[in-house]
């Protein structure tokens, strides 16, 4: 699940969004999938 203050895993800036949005990265605005 995406926690905010995770890093993007495409550009490597961090997430900053209520976990209750859909995890879509502020800087360059790919979807970020945690299933992990």
């Amino acid at each position: 699940m995406l926690i905010q203050g995770d890093l993007c895993p495409h550009c490597g800036l961090i997430i900053m969004l209520p976990t209750d949005l859909e995890p879509k990265c502020l800087g360059c605005g790919e979807l970020i999938n945690r299933d992990e």
